[in-house]
């Protein structure tokens, strides 16, 4: 017979071979819950279906899902506006890559980053001229109408959760300005 204590059995473990306990945190449907009364509370979902939609989990999306609820577009952006601002945000990730600006965004993680040196390829010259263009190319397009437009699409790309209603004018009209400049058109 061996010495110490009978192995338990039937039990879960880590790869260490430490048996798992009961977890102490929120379980899943806990959070939940909460996910869906702060969307309902704060930002307009209305019933628990609504609420568990993802568009409803970031500004824009939630921008996006005012107007298809409303069947109107007045009530909210379009989805030619949605798909112009998408395209900037685009541009500036890209162009934050590029020239190794850190993201202004406070969810961004350095994925191919190793202690501040990225392990991608260094992209051509082709390919770093057409990031700038893109990018100044949107920006200016905009600041030539209004500095508060342009601050206002910023902020959705930082998924700013203070963005609202009041903010819809600015960014309608911020996105119409990048749906000319990208050239886009209904699908």
């Amino acid at each position: 017979m061996k010495a110490g204590r009978k192995p338990h059995k039937d039990v879960d473990r880590y790869p260490s071979g430490e048996i798992v306990k009961e977890q102490q945190g929120e379980r899943p449907e806990q959070v939940r819950s909460v996910v869906v009364m702060q969307r309902q509370k704060f930002h307009g979902a209305g019933n628990d279906d609504d609420a568990k939609d993802p568009w409803y989990g970031f500004p824009l999306g939630r921008m996006r899902k005012w107007a298809v609820n409303a069947a109107s577009d007045s009530e909210g952006i379009s989805d030619l506006q949605y798909r112009a601002i998408m395209e900037y945000i685009t541009a500036r990730h890209r162009y934050c890559l590029i020239y190794g600006i850190p993201s202004p965004h406070p969810k961004a993680l350095e994925i191919g980053g190793v202690r501040g040196t990225s392990t991608a390829e260094a992209p051509g010259d082709d390919e770093v001229i057409e990031a700038r263009r893109r990018y100044n190319g949107a920006r200016s397009a905009i600041l030539e109408y209004s500095v508060e437009w342009m601050r206002l699409i910023d902020r959705c790309a930082m998924d700013d959760e203070s963005l609202g209603r009041k903010d819809l004018g600015g960014i309608r009209c911020g996105a119409n300005i990048l749906v000319r400049h990208f050239g886009l058109t209904r699908l």
